[in-house]
């Protein structure tokens, strides 16, 4: 049986997440990063806490793969049944010392609002596209007016917007427990143990406030000799360089996130042609962005038609594997936040409610499954404004 196991990391110092693309140093060399972390670098954290909970398991140059796939899959995919959805930047408050409470995951803001002058965030009305499947073109995209956010929602107005509500707080660029921190360093030559010429570089790292980092939730049935209570005591290494961070143990999640990934908001009755945004909260590998596999998802007769998309710029995501001892292949995923407005059709009553159960807090987007167990595709299902019924 699959337990959900909430986790919390702490950075220790200030990180700098890489997206597996090669940075050569230079004068004007600079690595903007990427916030937050790709579901790929947390996949390998938790893979290797959980290995090192394993009595007497070698993980040095003595490791044996056949074992350690036997006991958390191979770097390609997950085993069986297990799921991670995350990450995301979050806060909490901690007491006693070591116990993460009232856990604060913050969301990447949708596509379907739009930033004011004011700094606030509003809704676009997204204009049905017609037949998407007929048109993949990048014309296609319906972004309404406006461009697309580049902001983060507190859980409380997350609750919000999955109510077909606007956010109260003004848009942020990073969460306010978030701070950018240059970090200027020098490329060394390894013969001559000496300074490359011309050889500045500038990191783009991330400092986090106190009880602050990022959270995530794994959903696994362990295998005996794991220890599931490692993902939340101890310390772990994050980003480039290993920089240190502590793991937390999870006590509750705050009311307003929880309530939202339960899907307390969604109608219980819905009926034909009821419509909904569905909201990308992590990246989406998907070759069609128009269609990230929703069409294709169906409960007893009832299925999604979709009619228009808020697709952000698309972004290129690497990484590098450290049981390979190379850099894997970058690909472009589909930035979070990207949305899809579908309407319920077929079925009845009962299954068109199934179906958006199924989709909602799930990690169903997207053309690789594989990916997806590493918590790409994460997906959160919203109601839509009145004012949007005959869109």
């Amino acid at each position: 049986m699959n337990t959900d196991t909430p986790v919390a990391i702490a950075p220790l110092t200030p990180v700098y997440f890489g997206d597996g693309r090669p940075n050569d140093a230079g004068e004007t060399d600079f690595g903007a990063g990427r916030f937050p972390p790709s579901p790929r670098t947390l996949q390998g954290l938790v893979r290797t806490t959980l290995l090192r909970s394993v009595r007497g398991l070698e993980l040095g140059r003595g490791a044996d793969p056949k074992a350690i796939a036997g006991l958390v899959g191979p770097p390609e995919h997950l085993p069986e049944g297990w799921q991670i959805r995350g990450p995301w930047p979050a806060r909490w408050s901690e007491k006693p010392a070591g116990t993460a409470r009232h856990l604060e995951p913050w969301l990447p803001a949708p596509g379907w609002l739009a930033r004011q002058r004011n700094g606030k965030l509003h809704r676009l009305k997204l204009i049905a596209a017609g037949d998407l499947r007929a048109d993949t073109s990048a014309s296609r995209l319906m972004i309404g007016e406006g461009d697309f956010p580049r902001a983060w929602l507190s859980p409380a107005d997350v609750w919000l917007v999955l109510n077909g509500q606007e956010p109260r707080e003004p848009a942020l660029d990073l969460p306010p427990f978030v701070g950018r921190e240059p970090h200027t360093g020098l490329q060394l030559d390894a013969d001559k143990r000496a300074a490359r010429e011309s050889m500045l570089y500038t990191l783009d790292f991330y400092r986090f406030a106190e009880s602050s980092g990022l959270a995530l939730r794994l959903s696994a049935s362990l295998p005996s000799g794991i220890q599931r209570r490692s993902l939340s005591t101890g310390s772990a290494s994050l980003g480039a360089k290993n920089r240190a961070a502590r793991l937390l143990q999870v006590e509750e999640w705050s009311d307003d996130f929880a309530r939202a990934v339960a899907g307390k908001h969604l109608p219980t009755a819905p009926a034909e042609k009821a419509r909904f945004l569905v909201w990308a909260t992590t990246p989406v590998f998907a070759r069609n962005p128009l269609d990230p596999g929703l069409s294709q998802l169906s409960h007893a007769g009832a299925h999604l038609e979709i009619l228009s998309a808020a697709i952000g710029s698309p972004q290129s995501i690497g990484g590098f594997s450290m049981a390979a001892g190379h850099s894997g292949v970058s690909r472009r995923y589909l930035s979070p936040g990207s949305a899809w407005l579908v309407e319920l059709r077929g079925g009845n009553a009962s299954s068109r409610h199934a179906l958006l159960r199924d989709l909602h807090d799930s990690c169903l987007l997207g053309d690789d499954p594989a990916e997806r167990t590493f918590g790409f595709g994460h997906a959160l299902v919203a109601l839509t404004p009145n004012s949007w019924s005959d869109a």
